[in-house]
């Protein structure tokens, strides 16, 4: 039993991470694997903190429910908060996971998100002529300016 749930916590380390595949992955699929995580993906990423952050609320809510056993008239007013939280936390991930699949949809397009940088370098010349009143053959000087410049 040990082997499974090591099995099991090696393939969702594997899920999350880009340099290793699964366990049992044949090996033709074995680069593809090691390519894919699942974070890359924003649905999974609400999805997984979403379940981490009511993981933790829960906790905290079990811990204080226990603490509120010796009066008894906190514990129903502190279930009805808990509840209620739970329930607009669960709108609000639901709302966003709708809207952001639906927009998938209709854009055709997929909601992975890429880690790769694109540089560009831009070089711009600027030529700046300081000039003064009436020397001939400068720039024309635009108004509320002192100086002309051109662009090579």
């Amino acid at each position: 039993m040990w082997e499974k749930v090591v099995g099991i916590f090696k393939t969702a380390e594997s899920f999350l991470r880009t340099d290793k595949a699964p366990p049992g992955t044949p090996s033709q699929y074995m680069d593809e694997a090691r390519k894919t995580t699942f974070l890359a993906s924003k649905k999974f990423f609400v999805v997984f903190m979403s379940v981490l952050i009511i993981s933790l609320y829960f906790s905290a809510g079990t811990v204080v429910l226990f603490m509120t056993a010796p009066f008894p008239t906190l514990t129903p007013a502190f279930v009805t908060m808990f509840t209620e939280v739970l329930k607009i936390f669960a709108i609000i991930i639901g709302s966003f996971l709708g809207l952001q699949t639906t927009l998938d949809w209709k854009m055709s397009s997929n909601s992975t998100i890429d880690s790769l940088n694109n540089t560009e370098n831009v070089t711009i010349t600027r030529t700046e002529h300081i000039i003064e009143e009436g020397t001939p053959g400068a720039p024309e000087i635009r108004p509320f300016s002192s100086s002309a410049w051109e662009e090579e």
